[in-house]
């Protein structure tokens, strides 16, 4: 029996089956190929053309820097080197003293030091020119930095600081210096509101902008950076640092605080498993993140005093706006309504010793934060008393 005699032979049903589903198969395989190539290359050209939006929401709400051209660093003396080189291993370190190159110089140097101290680890993202480059940066982008770097040295020793790798250090230190990147100076009551469902309107954007301006100014030099293998990581802990900061969740992040805190007292912190692992690290980056925030109220008395002056004025100039637009304010944007001892009494007293108190449990080197935060309040209640410090001269004509 030949083949031609084969062919001749009527086939048999399951044979017939058996080719119809193959056949049926085959087609619904080439299908299903079409349609996933088609969205794949849908896919490529959103991702290829995407910037368009962010870089149109960047323009609008991000501020060009104030400084043209690369900032000359090379004017500074080796005398004024070394002294903002000790100013930024000191807990009063005050960037509202210094000067925009003085600021560059020190974001330099705190990179630098961490590309040393991890030179093997971090060797692949460390890149000449770096977002210090071009960038105009604020004082307390500088002074969260300097916070996030300080709190980094001092619980290098602590058991939990296993947790954090060394991608984790550089996310934390580039985030803080990046945490309100195009802050538009007022509150969410923005068009940013609505793209962002009004939850951490301004933290999604500033996350959203800063990564953007990476890719632009500090991975630029890389041919994809998406494909290294720590950027997973890294724009993680970025994102989540950043997203921390925002006030409104304040209570939630304490009380997630006071969670590990718990769990590393009753030795139930379960790091053999990689999620669970993960999940406190990301904790942890988040209590570094938020002290270094608000780290000026826990500063010596002088400094906080500052800062605390600074940080009214940029309410009253909200108020200012309200009134201007004839739009309700809240008293604190008003001026002459609250006192500034008012003002930070009550913001010491109802955020910020409530997280140092349980932060400096979960990491005692940073006890005395909540300490120097005591001594302020008391400093702030004979001010209260003694009505010395106004809160605002008058109301701005």
């Amino acid at each position: 029996m030949g083949a031609f005699d084969f062919i001749l032979k009527p086939f048999r049903e399951p044979v017939m089956k058996t080719l119809f589903l193959s056949k049926l198969a085959n087609k619904t395989e080439q299908s299903t190929m079409t349609k996933f190539q088609g969205r794949l290359q849908k896919l490529n050209l959103i991702q290829h053309e995407y910037h368009w939006l962010s870089d149109t929401i960047i323009k609008q709400y991000t501020p060009k820097p104030t400084i043209e051209g690369r900032l000359v660093m090379s004017s500074l003396t080796s005398e004024r080197k070394s002294f903002l080189q000790s100013f930024i291993d000191d807990w009063n370190f005050s960037p509202l003293e210094l000067n925009d190159i003085d600021l560059v110089y020190c974001v330099f140097y705190m990179l630098d030091q961490t590309f040393q101290r991890y030179h093997t680890q971090l060797k692949s993202l460390q890149m000449t020119n770096g977002i210090h480059d071009k960038q105009s940066l604020l004082e307390h982008a500088v002074d969260v930095m300097q916070s996030t770097w300080y709190v980094l040295n001092l619980i290098a020793s602590e058991r939990i600081s296993l947790l954090l790798r060394p991608i984790d250090v550089l996310s934390l230190l580039l985030a803080a210096i990046g945490h309100d990147v195009g802050h538009p100076g007022i509150t969410t009551a923005t068009p940013l509101a609505i793209l962002y469902n009004d939850r951490s309107v301004l933290e999604s954007y500033h996350s959203m902008a800063f990564l953007n301006l990476l890719h632009k100014h500090y991975f630029s030099a890389m041919i994809d950076i998406k494909s290294h293998p720590e950027y997973k990581d890294f724009r993680k802990v970025v994102i989540q640092s950043i997203l921390c900061t925002d006030m409104s969740c304040h209570q939630e992040y304490v009380e997630s605080f006071k969670g590990q805190l718990q769990r590393l007292k009753t030795h139930t912190m379960d790091l053999t498993n990689d999620d669970t692992r993960d999940k406190e690290r990301m904790i942890l980056c988040s209590i570094i993140m938020k002290c270094a925030d608000i780290s000026n109220c826990a500063r010596p008395f002088d400094n906080a005093k500052n800062w605390a002056m600074t940080l009214a004025e940029e309410f009253f100039i909200q108020g200012d706006l309200e009134r201007e637009l004839r739009i309700p304010s809240v008293a604190i944007n008003e001026r002459g309504k609250v006192t500034l001892a008012d003002f930070q009494l009550s913001f010491m007293r109802n955020v910020a010793l409530g997280l140092y108190q349980t932060v400096g449990e979960l990491l005692p080197p940073l006890k005395f934060c909540a300490e120097n935060i005591t001594r302020n309040i008391d400093i702030w209640t004979s001010i209260q008393q003694q009505a010395m410090i106004p809160c605002a001269s008058s109301a701005s004509a």
